[in-house]
């Protein structure tokens, strides 16, 4: 079974490859596939400083300021509001400054190759083990 995964690849429509920026201003997200799938085809990503958005993105891209944390639903899930203001200055950031587009999709695509198999199970038998424990 893992030897049929593979390493991510940009296979996105060409229309995703053309991106120059991707933005992700969520209220929440799991593990950020979307954001993966940006940053493997080298597009420098925008989105929400919050959940697993931050681990993705932090260093490799521009993460917008949270305006407010908000507690939603039946199953009291935490998200958060995305400042408008924080987003449309980091866009126009990347918009104007094409180095740093560059900066952030090598970086973005580097992170993205690091994310196989072989290095991710160790990691998560370790957690799995020492939460069973």
């Amino acid at each position: 079974f893992r030897k049929a995964l593979r390493p991510w690849a940009c296979t996105s429509p060409p229309q995703h490859r053309s991106l120059s920026t991707g933005s992700q201003p969520i209220v929440g997200e799991g593990f950020g596939l979307p954001i993966v799938e940006a940053i493997t085809c080298g597009v420098p990503v925008v989105v929400t400083d919050y959940s697993a958005c931050t681990e993705l993105v932090q260093g490799r891209g521009e993460l917008i300021k949270v305006k407010e944390p908000v507690t939603m639903g039946v199953n009291n899930v935490d998200q958060a509001v995305a400042d408008e203001d924080d987003l449309v200055e980091k866009l126009e950031r990347l918009y104007r400054d094409a180095a740093l587009r560059e900066t952030y999709g090598r970086l973005g695509r580097e992170f993205a190759e690091s994310l196989t198999w072989d290095s991710l199970i160790p990691e998560w038998t370790e957690l799995i083990d020492a939460t069973a424990s």
